[in-house]
């Protein structure tokens, strides 16, 4: 149902699904197919790709380090996927960790860009840069426990930095 109502979703799961790593002999030309072709695991990783750069990664005072930060956001889950498949691990619980580890981040800088509206001189990048190392831990760890979200993923967004917390 939510594939369905959410156009830039659905549009995206078709456009994968017709990639050439998925695309079958015909083109995939309904969301049902699609949804069939990529299966659940690759569905749902997908669903929260794109939920998380419309939504969370779309800083429009800070664009450029917004786009930095979901690249890394990506790269990270890809690796994660895939060293939990070689550890034999939770593959899913493992993808969402490394997408969601740095996700005070761009909250942090949205933040900034409204703090930054109410000034009549520009925040410096160093004092951007200071405020998203001294403080996305912190953050995290508040949007850890208002989203509920598992146990694993809220120690990846309060931890990441300090592996012997864990």
């Amino acid at each position: 149902t939510l594939i369905h109502r959410d156009q830039a979703i659905a549009a995206n799961i078709l456009r994968v699904a017709n990639s050439p790593l998925y695309r079958p002999r015909a083109p995939i030309v309904s969301l049902q197919q699609a949804i069939s072709r990529l299966g659940l695991h690759v569905l749902r990783d997908l669903v929260i790709s794109i939920s998380m750069r419309s939504r969370v990664f779309n800083v429009p005072g800070y664009a450029s380090e917004a786009r930095a930060l979901w690249h890394h956001a990506v790269e990270t889950a890809a690796y994660a996927r895939e060293i939990a498949r070689q550890c034999r691990r939770n593959v899913e619980g493992a993808f969402l960790s490394g997408l969601l580890h740095d996700v005070s981040k761009p909250v942090l800088l949205l933040a900034l860009d409204d703090i930054q509206s109410k000034m009549t001189t520009p925040l410096t990048p160093d004092i951007v840069a200071l405020a998203l190392e001294v403080y996305h831990t912190r953050v995290g760890a508040l949007l850890a426990s208002t989203w509920s979200l598992p146990q694993e993923t809220c120690a990846s967004l309060i931890y990441h930095h300090d592996y012997s917390a864990t």
